[in-house]
């Protein structure tokens, strides 16, 4: 049986036809719709459950959904005519660039091929719009850790894919594009028995910065990311905790020091 909704529950939204949406797979940033995230929300909206508006680009020519690909198609499986949306004006590269940011804020936790993908058609993004992301901008607007996001920029460069040299950073300066050099990593069956077997090298002296500390143990995750993260859900989890220590390691580091004496390190157990 077919459904109608009466009206919005948000006053900046509208009653926008199923039919006259455009649903683009290269706009998914999901490898693919969660059965059982879709099999909730259908009961939740035959409970009348109040949803987010789903989110539409138009350029004139077209209604491009960039967020709520569950919630639209759980509208259909019902045979909803209508789903509540906001509707805001942009490109297809601007509902892209809404979609990447989309699934880094709110609902069901990516997958690991979920990141992969994020990453690459941000990547696709930056190219088709002539832009300088750096792997930081890339992480950042996907939520997805720098080691994943070099790897997967290392393996479109494998493919033929061709990167600017140089990136523009955060403070609007441009700079040379480092391409990441992985340290080789010995074998292990957990991210913890990895780094017991061998830790990344200690960083330390009058010279040394929160960059020194990044560059020795992102160059070490970059290589367990690529050896492990998609294949076991506990890398990936691991590696993002490590991401936030050495985040954490360059804000202390940077503090001034006190009467000359440096600040002590030492990597989480």
């Amino acid at each position: 049986m077919q459904t109608k909704n009466t009206g919005t529950k948000h006053p900046d939204a509208r009653m926008v036809s199923v039919d006259d949406i455009t649903v683009e797979k290269s706009l998914q940033v999901r490898a693919r719709l969660d059965k059982a995230t879709l099999d909730d929300y259908q009961l939740a909206i035959q409970a009348d459950d109040t949803f987010p508006p789903v989110i539409l680009f138009d350029d004139g020519t077209a209604l491009r959904l960039a967020d709520g690909f569950h919630r639209l198609a759980a509208s259909r499986r019902l045979g909803c005519l209508e789903i509540e949306a906001t509707v805001l004006k942009g490109s297809r590269g601007d509902a892209l660039r809404y979609a990447l940011t989309a699934n880094n804020r709110h609902g069901l936790r990516m997958t690991n091929a979920d990141k992969r993908r994020a990453v690459r058609l941000a990547y696709e993004l930056m190219l088709e719009s002539d832009e300088r992301w750096s792997a930081s901008d890339v992480a950042d607007m996907t939520g997805v850790s720098q080691p994943t996001v070099s790897k997967v920029r290392e393996e479109m460069e494998g493919e033929g894919s061709s990167f600017p040299e140089t990136v523009t950073g955060k403070d609007g300066r441009v700079r040379k594009a480092k391409a990441p050099r992985p340290q080789n990593f010995s074998g292990g069956d957990s991210p913890e028995s990895q780094l017991r077997e061998s830790p990344p090298r200690a960083v330390s002296g009058p010279a040394a910065t929160g960059d020194d500390y990044a560059s020795v143990a992102l160059g070490d995750l970059a290589k367990l990311a690529a050896d492990h993260a998609d294949d076991d859900p506990r890398w990936s989890a691991f590696l993002d905790s490590l991401c936030d220590w050495i985040e954490k390691e360059r804000a202390r580091v940077a503090r001034p020091r006190i009467d000359g004496i440096e600040p002590d390190s030492e990597i989480p157990a």
